[in-house]
């Protein structure tokens, strides 16, 4: 009888992924670039496109603009122009940040503008600054989580403090090819998509990195995407790759995408859209079968205050269970402070000033089934 329900449950998986298509209503063209914020995903090619119904129907919102990438968060929407400079869009009008005569890959808004490069990382602050101490090479794209700033560049990834801008490689273990493409983050754990060595994951910020190719026919990775428990995988000519196992194996994802080269990604709650060659944007709804859901390990808050400190921190999680453990690690991944507790405090406080010198450190923190990261400064 077990093995019965084994192989209906396996024809019902295969039956649903079959009838799973990816569609196109979206005019064709190249797609250089892609990104989503919400319900709304904007697409340049052939203009900029906007679409708030996932890609039933797009918006030109370009006004003749030669746009080459856009970067959304939030209400703030900003593009790279083909002929140079930055431009920021306000709902109706597209105006001019500079940096033109720069050749920029990407750009990325954390609480400040940044712009990736040939000649390094920039920042807007109302005029352009070069931010470089530590980085070396091309930078194509740059991510953030937890506080940190990640470029991807020619020379593999790099980390720095948002608050220091002091750039430290962070390319132990990583094999990134001809260069880093894509980064994308999955809770803590950080994914980067390389131009001949395919994907690999860091668990500590990029200290230690293991390659995640398994199932992968096409190492040369231009795009990354993740929602939820699905990580998307762009390539440079087969298609969409998707895991549902933390990147432990890869499969093909492209029912009704003919495979090409996948220049952009990006994902709403329920959609993924590609940027598929000179086809045009396709999209697909979440396979719930793969499993779209939040990650049991790290869907909670915690909050650290105060932040910087001179060494008493408290700790306050909204875990009904409790903070179990505190692990406090340095930027080079080391270990340096562990604590477990038996009672359930949802509040714990800690002196570390006669025990850590000053400086930035990760602090993880368990609780049930449940652990997450935050940064904590020292001063």
């Amino acid at each position: 009888m077990r093995k019965s329900y084994l192989i209906i449950t396996s024809l019902f998986f295969i039956s649903f992924i079959a009838n799973a298509q990816w569609v196109s209503n979206f005019p064709s063209g190249v797609i250089r670039s892609m990104a989503s914020n919400g319900p709304t995903v904007v697409a340049v090619g052939n203009g900029v496109h906007q679409t708030t119904d996932n890609g039933n129907s797009w918006t030109n919102i370009g006004m003749g603009l030669d746009v080459r990438t856009v970067c959304k968060e939030d209400n703030q929407l900003v593009g790279l122009m083909n002929n140079g400079g930055v431009y920021y869009y306000d709902g109706a009008t597209w105006t001019s940040l500079g940096l033109s005569g720069v050749e920029i890959f990407s750009l990325k808004i954390t609480t400040t503008l940044y712009a990736a490069t040939s000649n390094g990382v920039y920042f807007y602050n109302g005029t352009w600054n070069q931010i470089n101490t530590g980085i070396f090479g091309t930078v194509y794209c740059l991510e953030a989580s937890g506080g940190f700033l990640y470029a991807g560049t020619t020379t593999g990834v790099y980390r720095t403090d948002e608050a220091t801008i002091n750039w430290t490689a962070v390319n132990a273990g990583l094999n990134y090819g001809s260069g880093v493409n894509s980064i994308a983050f999955q809770g803590s754990t950080m994914f980067v998509g390389t131009y001949g060595a395919g994907i690999s994951y860091s668990f500590d910020l990029g200290n230690n990195w293991t390659q995640s190719n398994t199932g992968l026919a096409d190492l040369f990775i231009l795009s990354l995407n993740i929602q939820g428990t699905n990580i998307y995988a762009g390539t440079n000519s087969n298609g969409v790759y998707v895991s549902i196992n933390e990147g432990a194996s890869w499969s093909a994802y492209n029912s009704g995408l003919v495979p090409s080269t996948i220049l952009a990604l990006t994902s709403n709650a329920t959609h993924v859209f590609a940027g598929n060659g000179g086809n045009g944007v396709w999209a697909r709804p979440h396979n719930q079968s793969l499993g779209i859901k939040n990650d049991p390990k790290s869907d909670y808050s915690l909050t650290v205050f105060p932040n910087p400190s001179k060494g008493n921190v408290t700790l306050n999680s909204d875990n009904s269970i409790g903070i179990d453990a505190i692990e406090i690690y340095n930027m080079a991944g080391v270990k340096m402070f562990e604590k477990h507790f038996n009672a359930n405090n949802a509040s714990i406080n800690i002196d570390l000033e006669q025990i850590l010198s000053q400086g930035v450190y990760l602090i993880q923190i368990t609780s049930g089934d449940k652990s997450t990261k935050r940064k904590l400064v020292l001063n």
